[in-house]
């Protein structure tokens, strides 16, 4: 931005040799008025209108000068693990069922009203209805999109896109029932029993529209309303500076990967793939605080945002980007450190700290016969890093199959459950034909650990005192190109 001076120095010339050209020029929509202006004009004394010029400067531009820049929005896509044939929004206000169910909507054309609520906001859904409604529920059928609400019904082709934004500060979405009869388990265990996906809020608008056989939902946010429902997600009970490190970690992601899901027609997914977020659920003052003290600021080393990587326990040592991720080029700033002072380890408070897992060797076996395509007969550990992980296993069949540590907690965690598996920390022992884990950490390791960070915080150090543990050599900077507010 110009400085002030500079700034107001160009308007007074502006002022004084562009003025009296712009004002004889008509306009499409003011061409009246700006002839009267043009006539009137030479009349004014011309001191009297350089002095009114000037005083435009010196108090009106300053004012434009100083209006905020408009928020960054993101695209982030939502439930995408449920396949979503349907989607119900609803607007802030009106009495969402706690447990997140949707069964207020019946299987009707036109569902029934939640009770009524006095202070209900309004959805505004671009272009179908001319009267805001208050809930709106959109279903996939085999040749239309169908969008439901209590101003009525209305049928779209599989082209279309809707999209749904509130009067209000946010709005509610859930998903009544998962497609994916496994996804519907996970979440039936998830919610206690309920087969919906429960109620989210989320800022900003949803976007929906038909991908293959699916609904595609994505949410249009402001840049500090996602990081905040990232920071509400990721470390939802820590201490302040753990949060304001987790949000200058969560933003420098954000920026270094704003172009992850380009060639999808968004940015981020709500998933750990890129960071976990759960809309305006859990955000707390405190997180908002986090968020705003910590404005614009990233990691970032030799003048570029940095990979900023974090995980949730290291298990007393980070891990060494080298070998982690075959694509990911080492980096200074993700070697290997102890997690520990004065020989006491940071994450030793989390559960996950030491863990052991335990799978029959049939069971492992056919998991990896299926994914190579011909029979297993032993797994064993080939290869580990100095920083204890296991890089390689072989798998030993007709032929010998090399997997990478990483690959192998992937494939082996998809079937039995993500927190199987922790890490790639681990040694691995066969006892009467079943495969004995024992380990440490949960997550790969790199970068930020989480329960380290909330327990540095504890124990008094400043959020950029934790940052400089985690990722030696990189340097907070300001990022001011996309502004968060």
């Amino acid at each position: 931005m110009l400085k002030r001076k500079i700034f107001m120095l160009h308007c007074c010339f502006f002022c004084l040799f562009g003025a009296p050209i712009f004002v004889t020029v008509p306009n499409q929509t003011q061409t009246r008025k700006i002839r009267l202006f043009a006539i009137f004009c030479p009349l004014l004394k011309r001191k009297t209108f350089l002095l009114f010029c000037c005083c435009f400067c010196l108090i009106g531009a300053p004012v434009f000068a100083a209006a905020p820049c408009r928020a960054q929005t993101v695209k982030i896509r939502l439930f995408e693990i449920f396949h979503p044939q349907s989607l119900e929004i609803y607007a802030a206000g009106r009495n969402v069922p706690a447990n997140g169910s949707a069964t207020h909507f019946t299987n009707t054309r036109r569902p029934q009203r939640i009770s009524k609520t006095e202070n209900a906001e309004r959805l505004l859904i671009c272009p179908l209805f001319d009267a805001a409604p208050s809930w709106v529920r959109i279903v996939l059928n085999n040749s239309t999109l169908q969008i439901q609400s209590a101003n009525g019904s209305r049928s779209l082709p599989l082209t279309d896109t809707v999209k749904v934004s509130a009067n209000g500060d946010y709005l509610f979405a859930a998903i009544p029932n998962p497609n994916d009869p496994k996804q519907k388990a996970k979440s039936e265990r998830k919610m206690a029993g309920n087969s919906s996906v429960a109620a989210r809020p989320y800022a900003g608008a949803l976007q929906i529209y038909v991908d293959g056989d699916e609904l595609c939902i994505i949410n249009l946010t402001p840049l500090a309303d996602y990081l905040a429902g990232v920071l509400a997600a990721e470390m939802p009970q820590a201490e302040f500076p753990a949060l304001q490190a987790q949000a200058v970690v969560s933003r420098t992601y954000i920026i270094k990967n704003r172009q992850r899901h380009l060639q999808d027609g968004y940015q981020f997914c709500d998933l750990t793939h890129c960071q976990a977020y759960k809309g305006k659920a859990g955000v707390t003052p405190e997180i908002r605080q986090a968020v705003t003290s910590t404005a614009d600021e990233i990691l970032t080393f030799d003048e570029q945002p940095i990979e900023a990587y974090y995980s949730s326990t290291c298990g007393g040592m980070t891990a060494d980007d080298a070998g982690v991720w075959s694509n990911v080029e080492d980096q200074p700033y993700l070697k290997s450190i102890t997690d520990s002072a004065k020989h006491a380890e940071f994450c030793s408070s989390s559960p996950h700290y030491r863990w052991r897992a335990r799978f029959s060797a049939d069971s492992l076996h056919q998991v990896w016969q299926r994914r190579l395509g011909e029979q297993i007969t032993s797994i064993t550990v080939t290869k580990e890093g100095a920083d204890s992980r296991v890089r390689e296993l072989a798998l030993m069949g007709n032929s010998l199959h090399l997997i990478s540590g990483e690959d192998f907690r992937a494939v082996t965690c998809r079937v039995f459950g993500w927190n199987t598996l922790k890490s790639t920390w681990f040694d691995m022992q066969i006892e009467k034909r079943a495969y004995l884990f024992t380990g440490r950490g949960l997550g790969h390791g790199l970068g930020l650990c989480q329960y380290g960070a909330m327990e540095m915080a504890r124990q008094g150090y400043s959020y950029r005192e934790i940052l400089r543990q985690y990722f030696p050599g990189a340097v907070i900077q300001k990022h001011l190109k996309n502004r968060e507010d």
